[in-house]
């Protein structure tokens, strides 16, 4: 081997096994070259992604392949020769860990050819090459990114804590449902994050590029519901549709037994528009109680119900979560801490029996409320009692002394017959044991008190 050909061979293995990530392109934007750093930063390796077509996407899910490749797509000014650098998010295949980088792209022209290769360096963001800022459109493409890769991490599966039982269940049925397409009903009390796990299912699901469009039926009116909807669904061919329709992923319907009645015959209407299909809605729907008194009451039509119920999910409200509670409190608090300057590391002792205690009327959304409070007033690296919100310490104290004792019915003959006793009692100690005066008192004959006395065991029968 000649010295010029170990010279080219040593340079290629040391770009390969260098720690910085480098790579190459060609001018169809596929792959030629993934080093080691490369390896280490994204968890794919290169026999993974060498041959792979980039796109300028934004993909979440760091088990997509398009979710390195779409980092790795130049913009397009670069194809045309001009050097750039932009600011990229890689989520680690494996671990999960996610690196905020800048991508530096420089087109190397072959004469001889004349094709374009495409170097690529990606540094720390405080490592800057003298390469061009960002144009805005490159700058909002990395925002998208970032901003999907946060939403995924937000409504991560990690993040449904489950220890319990019936939490179990639902992390199973998360998962089933994040498998398929067919809509799914959440059933429990306000407050129990029904909302968040339609959001970890759609995040996860095949609709995850989508928007995911809440609506409240309780709260919002009949024409925000339905110029909603409107947008949503088809117009009628024979009309012409006022605005143009959004593309969402997943509709969802809080408190759906509050959707007025045309509403619910609208979606039944287009029911062929939730059916699983790339174009198609998925749909999602949550109750504080069983659909079925709704269909029973005639407050929900039987067709909707049935639309609505291929999987239902019975959330369980906090007080049956005693076990969970420490795991939410932490979770919470740890999310609190995120970009924040000031670390706040727990809970003292002493406070999380206060907070397996309570009841929690308004279940995770007040728990998140308190933790939220206390991590504000705390000023050292442990939440203490001192530190709980004035408002959840009465709620304690309200909670031990329990609810007030409800009077129980008694018979009304004998409540009357000892009313009638004492009064009767007071009359003749009043008029010093003198029935005559006794009975004038009382407004009755003589002849009338000696019977009710009688009546009454106030004296014999036989007495004069």
């Amino acid at each position: 081997m000649s010295p010029r050909s170990r010279r080219v061979r040593g340079l290629a293995t040391w770009l390969t096994q260098a720690r910085e990530p480098i790579f190459v392109l060609d001018n169809r934007r596929a792959v030629l070259f993934f080093n080691h750093g490369c390896e280490e930063l994204t968890g794919w390796t290169a026999a993974d992604v060498i041959g792979q077509i980039c796109d300028y996407v934004s993909e979440p899910d760091p088990q997509q392949i398009e979710h390195v490749t779409g980092s790795l797509c130049p913009p397009p000014d670069v194809l045309e020769g001009s050097p750039q650098s932009v600011p990229a998010q890689f989520r680690h295949r494996e671990n999960g860990k996610v690196h905020q980088r800048q991508v530096h792209f420089v087109p190397l022209n072959d004469s001889q050819t004349e094709s374009t290769r495409i170097f690529g360096l990606i540094t720390l963001p405080d490592q800057p090459i003298s390469i061009s800022e960002p144009s805005p459109p490159q700058q909002l493409h990395a925002d998208v990114a970032a901003l999907r890769s946060r939403l995924r991490q937000r409504y991560a599966i990690e993040t449904v804590i489950a220890r319990t039982p019936a939490m179990q269940r639902v992390l199973a049925q998360l998962d089933v449902a994040s498998h398929a397409a067919c809509p799914v009903l959440f059933v429990g009390e306000p407050g129990t994050g029904r909302e968040h796990l339609a959001r970890v299912i759609h995040y996860h699901g095949p609709q995850r590029l989508k928007a995911f469009v809440p609506l409240d039926c309780r709260q919002s009116t009949t024409f925000e519901l339905k110029r909603t909807l409107k947008r949503l669904l088809p117009p009628d061919p024979a009309g012409e549709p006022t605005a143009l329709p959004l593309q969402p992923g997943t509709l969802y319907l809080k408190d759906v037994d509050h959707l007025p009645r045309e509403l619910q015959e609208t979606i039944v209407e287009h029911r062929d528009r939730f059916d699983a299909g790339e174009d198609s809605i998925r749909l999602m729907a949550a109750a504080s109680t069983s659909l079925d008194d709704a269909v029973a009451d005639d407050r929900l039509l039987e067709d909707l119900h049935y639309l609505l119920t291929p999987l239902t999910i019975a959330v369980p409200p906090l007080r049956e979560r005693t076990d969970d509670i420490p795991l939410l409190a932490q979770h919470i608090l740890e999310q609190l801490n995120r970009d924040q300057e000031r670390q706040v590391g727990g809970f003292a002792p002493e406070v999380l029996t206060p907070l397996a205690k309570y009841n929690w009327p308004m279940n995770q959304d007040e728990l998140e409320a308190v933790i939220s409070e206390a991590y504000q007033q705390a000023t050292g690296s442990l939440i203490t009692v001192n530190d709980l919100p004035f408002r959840f310490r009465t709620g304690m104290d309200a909670q031990r002394v329990g609810p007030p004792v409800t009077p129980q019915p008694v018979d009304l003959q004998s409540l009357l017959d000892d009313f009638e006793r004492d009064h009767i009692r007071r009359a003749l100690e009043q008029a010093r044991q003198n029935k005559s005066q006794a009975a004038e008192l009382l407004g009755l004959t003589r002849p009338r008190l000696y019977r009710r006395m009688e009546a009454l065991g106030l004296i014999e029968s036989d007495e004069p």
